[in-house]
This record gives C-alpha cells, structure tokens and sequence, in this order.
C-alpha cells in the first residue's frame, strides 16, 4: 500500500489511553483505511509489535500500559516526536509515450536490543560499590559480546536489593553502576571518590583484597593494617622492607589503576557508552522478589544497543520521582520483579535477567584433527531468530535463547571453505 508523504501528513493528537491499535481503528470510521501496521511503518519503518512499542517508549514517552499490556499514550507524556498519520496515495492516471520519474520510499529500521549480560550478586558486598576480584570470570563474557556486537551502544544499570529506604537504594545502585563503569574504563579516580564516600565502607579490606588479587601477599583479610599488609603495601610500590607506607590516596590511585588494567582489563572504551555510560534502579526492578537482603539482586546489567537506535532515558540521578511515575501493576510485567515499565520493556529480551524463560545451547567447533577451532563466529537461526556467538578457547559458542524454541539452524561465517558436520555426544 502506498501513502502520502511523511512531511506533508498530519500529526495525531493523543489521547489518554490511545494505542496505535485504538488509533487505526478511530482513522477507520473516519474513512481512512488503515491497520496499526501501516502506522508503525509510516513512523518508524517496522511492523515488529515489539519494535513498535520501543518506539513509542523512545520517541513518544508512552510508560502506561493498558488492560491487555499493550503500551499506551496520554497528553502530559513527555514526548520527543509526534505520530504522523498515513493516508493512502490516490494514484493518478498518467499519459503514455513519455518518461516519468517515480520516487519510491522505504523506511526501514534496525532492531534495538543486540544483547546483555550481567555481573552477578558476589561481586557486590552488602551497602558496598567495591567490585571483588572473583568479578574476573564475569568479565569475559562481557568482553566477548562486547567483541561480537562492536558497533553497538552500552548502558550499565545498577542495581540494589529490597532493605532499606528506596532513595538510599538507588542512589547505591548508581554507585555501583559508575563503580562498575569506572572500572571498566579504567578511571581509578572514581574509585577513590567512591573509597572516601560517606555512605560508603570499603576499607582497608578493599586494599587487602586487591593486593592479594595482584600477588601481594597481606595476611588475613581483616580490615586491619597489620605487619603482612604493610610488607604487601611495600612489595607492590617497590619500596624496601623497612620503607614507611601509608594507605593514602597517592597509593591507593596507583594500586586502583593496577587493578583496573591487570587481568580484569577489557577493550570497552568510554566512546562505547550512551551518555552517561551508567544509572541506577535501585530496588525497582528484582530479579528475585525478596523484602530481605539478597546477593543475586545487588547486580550491574549491562545492555548493548544499536547505535542508531539508543533508548531515551527517563532516569534522573538521585531522584525516584521518574522511577515511581513508571511503576506498573504487576498483572502487566513482562517478569513481576521489575516493576519499572522502562526497564521492563527490554529486560524481557535478556537472558541474564531471565533465566526463568532462557537457556543456553552449546555449540563446540573442532577440525578434522579433534582440536578446538577458536574465535569463529557462529550464526544461528533459532526458531526463525537470529543469533550469534564466538567460540572460546575450548571452540564452544554459547547461544543463549527461548526454553520453548525447538528448531536452530547453524553456519559459521568465519570458517574456512570446506565441509562440516554434528558430532554426537
């Protein structure tokens, strides 16, 4: 079917509870035939019903959703851009024997969510925004999808168990995000800002830690400054054994810095983020629903995003105002824990978040030999979707997906020509 063109068409006035579905159906009694389709694809280039509602979310400011969860518009959204209403072209005849020009106009769009993956509960102590050394298995997932996915966009989100004052929460959750952003960029001033933090503790078990992570030696992980830790202190600034040493903030920006870009070091460059690089939900969105401190919600998420499709933010550091204005009724969650609409929307597609609807197919690549083929890209159709990894070190592809799927299709792209075929186990 073909409309009339973008910029001449007229904008909708939303009403409190409009859909695009509710929208197409009130353009039909008034004579213009038209599907909720043909809108989503006249604004944003995508019939995808998902696709559509990130848009709405995005461009439209829409976080209220209605009985049978569909996103819905009111008039004090606080919208970007405004829904343009198609009206069919009325083709005209034209004269023969001569040459005419026809313009022909596409708008596609490309998908929004590439892909997530999470730094669990045990990197994170109980009201702390110190990342433990065991956050370094965590890391390489995070690099190799930060590998497959190199155009993409990242935003880190913080998150928080249920105890405590909800504003206290989430400004601890933004901690941890930019704890955690900070250290992935390699930014060690952060660190010392969050060190010296008044609702903070890190303490000198932080720096016990660190420098048993690092290879120093310091005794027992105590908090106390003992004759080991100061030995270890000396090791790691190359200072003789009867050297004084101090834990003071010269000495802590080096050790941060030695951590931050040791083994834990990843290629995740600042250019990478979504301004700002990280927020905060707080106890907002759980991932196990729990009024009592829980390790597995004191998380960072990160998400990768199309670069030509980032999400708008409606979160305002040290501020729940935002929060509290999108919180849905838990009939309408995609997963009852998170009850931030925002959040919600493209939380339902992470594998990370959702272990409950997820699993993971393995896929092991070896040549003729039996020997591991590592560092080739796997492409998977998965029920029609697409997917797609890198093998390891040990040749396996992890495609995470649908517990309801049945069907994949597989092809490796990077391989060298020639056949292959399954081996069973």
């Amino acid at each position: 079917m073909a409309f009339n063109r973008l910029d001449n068409a007229k904008s909708h006035k939303p009403q409190k509870g409009d859909t695009l579905e509710s929208i197409a159906k009130e353009q039909n009694q008034l004579g213009n035939n038209i599907s909720w389709q043909d809108i989503s694809q006249y604004n944003w280039g995508t019939t995808d019903k998902d696709e559509a509602e990130n848009f709405m979310r995005d461009e439209l400011a829409a976080y209220t959703r209605t009985e049978d969860n569909t996103l819905a518009l009111s008039p004090d959204d606080n919208a970007k851009n405004e829904i343009k209403i198609p009206v069919q072209f009325q083709q005209q005849l034209i004269p023969l024997q001569q040459v005419h020009e026809i313009k022909l106009r596409k708008k596609t769009t490309p998908k929004q969510f590439l892909g997530c993956c999470s730094i669990p509960s045990v990197t994170f102590g109980f009201n702390s925004s110190f990342i433990r050394p065991s956050v370094a298995e965590d890391l390489v997932q995070l690099e190799d999808l930060a590998k497959q996915k190199a155009d993409a966009k990242v935003l880190i989100f913080g998150h928080t168990d249920a105890v405590g004052d909800e504003l206290y929460n989430k400004k601890l959750s933004e901690r941890r995000a930019w704890s955690t952003y900070a250290f992935i960029v390699n930014d060690p001033d952060v660190w010392e800002t969050l060190y010296n933090h008044k609702d903070e503790d890190w303490g000198l078990a932080a720096i016990q830690e660190i420098l048993q992570d690092l290879g120093y030696d310091p005794g027992p992980i105590d908090g106390k400054i003992g004759p080991l830790t100061r030995s270890a202190m000396r090791a790691f600034a190359s200072l003789p054994e009867d050297a004084p040493i101090n834990n003071n903030a010269p000495f802590r920006k080096s050790l941060f810095g030695a951590y931050m870009s040791s083994k834990h070091d990843i290629d995740l460059p600042r250019e990478r983020f979504i301004e700002p690089g990280f927020t905060g939900c707080g106890e907002f969105n759980l991932v196990e629903e729990s009024n009592n401190a829980s390790e597995k919600n004191r998380r960072v998420t990160f998400y990768f995003f199309h670069k030509d499709r980032q999400p708008t933010l409606p979160c305002k550091f040290a501020d729940i105002a935002p929060c509290k204005k999108q919180l849905i009724n838990e009939n309408y969650r995609h997963k009852t824990g998170f009850r931030c609409n925002f959040y919600d929307s493209f939380a339902k597609r992470c594998p990370a978040e959702r272990p409950d609807i997820f699993t993971t197919t393995e896929v092991v690549l070896l040549d003729s030999n039996d020997h591991p083929v590592k560092g080739t890209q796997v492409n998977a159709l998965i029920d029609g979707e697409p997917y797609e990894a890198s093998t390891n070190e040990n040749g396996t592809a992890k495609l995470q997906h649908l517990k309801s799927a049945k069907i994949c299709e597989v092809s490796f792209s990077h391989y060298p020509s020639g056949t292959w075929y399954p081996v069973d186990k």
